[in-house]
C-alpha cells in the first residue's frame, strides 16, 4: 500500500512539473537570410583598419560607413599577391585599391523576446536583435597606410 500511495505522489509530481513547462512563454525562432554571394567584379577603393582574418594568411578589412541613419561597418575580405605583403599592415589604416568580386549580405533577427518587466514596474519589455553583416570580397592591386593604428 505504501508502494502504491509513493507511486501516486510520484504520477502527481511528474505531471505539476510538465505543466509547469507546458506554459511557459518560448522564445522566438532566429530568422537567418542571406543573399548568396552575388558576382560584382567592379572597381574599388577603400579606407579602413586592417585585421587578420579568420583562417590563416587571410586578411580583413573593417570599412567603417557613416550614414545619417546609421552607422555601419562594411567587412572586406582581401585576397592579394604576396608582393603586397598585407600581413606588414595589420592593425593600421589602409586605403585600398583593387576589385571587388563579390559581395554577400546576411541578416539575422531573433525576433521579440518577452523579458520579466523590472521590480516596481508595469508591462512587459521585449527584446529584439537584428544584426546585418555586409561582406565584400575584394581583389587587391595596392594597399597604403595612412595611419600607423586603427581607431579606438
Amino acid at each position: 500500500m505504501l508502494n502504491f500511495k509513493a507511486a501516486a505522489v510520484l504520477a502527481a509530481a511528474v505531471v505539476v512539473v510538465a505543466c509547469g513547462a507546458c506554459s511557459r512563454d518560448k522564445a522566438s525562432p532566429e530568422l537567418q537570410t542571406t543573399t548568396g554571394a552575388q558576382p560584382r567584379n567592379q572597381p574599388v577603393d577603400v579606407s579602413g583598419c586592417l585585421r587578420v582574418g579568420a583562417a590563416e594568411d587571410t586578411f580583413v578589412l573593417m570599412a567603417s560607413q557613416e550614414t545619417p541613419s546609421e552607422n555601419a561597418t562594411t567587412t572586406y575580405q582581401l585576397q592579394g599577391p604576396a608582393r603586397l605583403d598585407l600581413k606588414s599592415y595589420v592593425g593600421k589604416t589602409v586605403e585600398v585599391v583593387g576589385t571587388m568580386r563579390a559581395e554577400e549580405v546576411m541578416t539575422s533577427d531573433s525576433g521579440a523576446t518577452p523579458e520579466k518587466a523590472a521590480k516596481g514596474t508595469s508591462g512587459t519589455p521585449a527584446v529584439e536583435t537584428k544584426t546585418n553583416l555586409d561582406v565584400r570580397q575584394v581583389s587587391v592591386d595596392s594597399v597604403k597606410a595612412i595611419a600607423d593604428r586603427c581607431p579606438e
